[in-house]
C-alpha cells in the first residue's frame, strides 16, 4: 500500500458511514480521506482506487499526489469494462448552479462513472479545486447582461430572449459535435437548455419551473411555455426539491402545472452539517452576476466598519489577487475552497448572503441563521425571500433598506425555524437513471 502516494503513514478506519475508510495524513500538510464502498474486503488497490470518493482539503497544495491518484484511477475505471460516460454542464449565471452538481458528481464517482465537466472558466476553476482528476471542457455561458436598475431588471432579461435562443442553439449543436468525439451516455444539464440530444439519456435540472417575471400573469404564462418547450426535449427534468409541501423553493418548483418528465431529486448541497466552536460574529458571502454583486460588495464594506465582533466576508472572485482592506476585525478572502467554506460558515454566529437557491440549501444543510438579501429585481430570489421569512426560515431584508449593524440586532432575536430535509434523495433518482441506461449499454453491446 505505501507505495501508492510515496508515503508510509495509512490508517485504517470504520469511520465515514460505517464504511472501510483509509485516511492519508501529512501529505504536503494536508488530509485526503477516501471512503471505500467495496464490501468486506480489500482486494487489490486497482479496484481498491476504482471505488474512491475523496475529500481533499486542498487539492491543489498536493498536485504531484493528484497526478498519481489520476494516473491510477485512469488504469482502474476509466477502462473499465463499457463504464458509464457523461457530461454535466452547469448554467454560468453565478456560480450556484456550479457548486450543486458537486455532490452529484461524488456519487457518479462512486458508481465508476467517466466524469467530463464542461463550462467557463471560473466554473471548470471551482471544479477542478475539488475535482482536479475530471475531465474538462471549456464551454462558453449564456451572455446576458443586467441592468443596475432593479426596475428594469425584468425587462431587460425579456429583452434578450432572442439572443438566449441563438445561445441555445448554438448549444445544442456544440452537444451533437462533441458526442461524436466523445460517445457520452448521460448528459446532465443545470439550466442549459441547449444541451439536449435524441440518441442520450439527457437530464434537465432546475428548481424554477415558473418564472416570474414582475410584468404580468400573460408574460409569466409565456416564460412558463418557453421553459416548458425546452425541458420536454430532455428525457428527464431533476428538480432539486421536495416533492410535497414541506418546500424550500415554494411556488418556484409546484406550479399548478408539472412537466411530465419530473423528478422530484431533494435540495441539494456540497455542504453537510458539522459542529463547531464559534470563530466569528458575521460572515459575509458575496456573490451573483455583475453589476449587482458588485453594488452588493460596497454595501456591506461601508456598513462593516462599524460593528465591533469579527467579521470575514468572501467576495466570491475567484482567480483575483488583490484584496481590500477595511481595519483589523474585518479578514477579506476573494474565495474559499468548498471544506474551508464551510468550516467558515460553520463557525459565524449568522450569516449574510444572497437569498439564491443555492446558497439557501446550503444554509439549510447546516441549519444556519442568516440573513437574505435578495439581489435587487430578480424576481426568483425576490419571491424565495418573501417565501422563507414567511416560513421564519431566515431574515430577509432588501438591499436599499440592510443595516447591518441594527439587522444583527433583529437577526438575532428572529425565531429561525429550519424543516428536517432529505439531502441524499437525489440518489435514488441516479441509481435508477445508471440502470436504465446500463440495461441500454448491455442490449447495444
Amino acid at each position: 500500500m505505501p507505495f501508492l502516494l510515496g508515503h508510509p503513514q495509512l490508517l485504517f478506519l470504520e469511520a465515514l458511514h460505517e464504511v472501510p475508510a483509509i485516511v492519508i495524513r501529512n501529505i504536503a500538510k494536508i488530509n485526503i480521506i477516501f471512503r471505500l464502498f467495496i464490501g468486506s474486503e480489500l482486494k487489490n488497490i486497482k479496484e481498491t482506487i476504482s471505488k474512491i470518493n475523496y475529500f481533499p482539503t486542498n487539492g491543489q497544495q498536493a498536485p504531484e499526489y493528484w497526478k498519481k491518484i489520476n494516473k491510477i484511477r485512469k488504469y482502474t475505471v476509466l477502462n473499465t469494462q463499457n463504464p458509464i460516460k457523461l457530461l454535466i454542464a452547469p448554467l454560468n449565471w453565478g456560480l450556484g448552479h456550479t457548486t450543486r452538481c458537486i455532490p452529484l458528481i461524488r456519487y457518479l464517482l462512486q458508481k465508476n462513472c467517466q466524469i467530463w465537466i464542461a463550462g467557463n472558466e471560473e466554473q471548470l476553476r471551482l471544479i477542478k479545486e475539488e475535482f482536479p482528476f475530471l475531465n474538462f471542457i471549456q464551454l462558453t455561458g449564456y451572455q446576458i447582461a443586467y441592468p443596475t436598475n432593479r426596475k428594469l431588471f425584468a425587462w431587460k432579461i425579456f429583452t434578450q430572449l432572442p439572443g438566449l435562443l441563438k445561445s441555445i442553439s448554438r448549444e445544442n449543436h456544440w452537444l451533437a459535435n462533441q458526442q461524436k468525439k466523445f460517445h457520452w451516455d448521460l448528459v446532465i444539464s443545470d439550466n442549459r437548455f441547449g444541451l439536449y440530444h435524441t440518441d442520450l439519456f439527457t437530464v434537465f435540472i432546475t428548481h424554477q419551473l415558473a418564472i416570474r417575471s414582475d410584468i404580468n400573469r400573460l408574460t409569466d404564462n409565456l416564460l412558463r411555455r418557453f421553459n416548458y418547450h425546452f425541458i420536454r426535449q430532455f428525457r428527464q427534468c431533476w428538480i432539486p426539491d421536495n416533492e410535497g409541501a414541506q418546500s424550500l423553493a415554494g411556488a418556484l418548483s409546484h406550479p399548478a402545472l408539472l412537466p411530465a418528465n419530473k423528478k422530484f431529486i431533494g435540495p441539494l448541497s456540497r455542504f453537510s452539517f458539522m459542529h463547531s466552536e464559534k470563530t466569528c460574529g458575521l460572515l459575509v458571502s458575496i456573490s451573483g452576476p455583475e453589476p449587482q454583486r458588485s453594488i452588493f460588495e460596497q454595501i456591506v464594506l461601508v456598513q462593516v466598519r462599524q460593528l465591533k465582533e469579527k467579521v470575514i466576508i468572501v467576495r466570491g472572485k475567484p482567480g483575483i489577487d488583490s484584496l481590500p482592506f477595511i481595519s483589523d476585525n474585518v479578514t477579506i478572502y476573494n474565495h474559499l475552497a468548498g471544506n474551508e467554506m464551510q468550516k467558515q460558515i460553520a463557525g459565524a454566529s449568522i450569516v449574510l448572503a444572497r437569498s439564491g437557491y443555492s446558497t439557501v440549501m446550503d444554509l439549510v444543510v447546516m441549519k444556519k441563521k442568516a440573513i437574505l438579501v435578495p439581489t435587487p429585481g430578480q424576481t426568483e430570489q425576490e419571491y424565495l425571500g418573501d417565501y422563507l421569512s414567511a416560513n421564519k426560515s431566515f431574515y430577509v431584508v432588501n438591499q436599499e433598506q440592510l443595516n447591518l449593524y441594527n439587522d444583527i440586532k433583529s437577526a438575532e432575536a428572529f425565531p429561525f425555524s429550519h424543516s428536517a430535509f432529505n439531502f441524499r434523495q437525489f440518489e435514488s433518482v441516479i441509481d435508477h437513471a445508471l440502470a436504465e441506461i446500463g440495461e441500454t449499454k448491455k442490449i447495444q453491446l
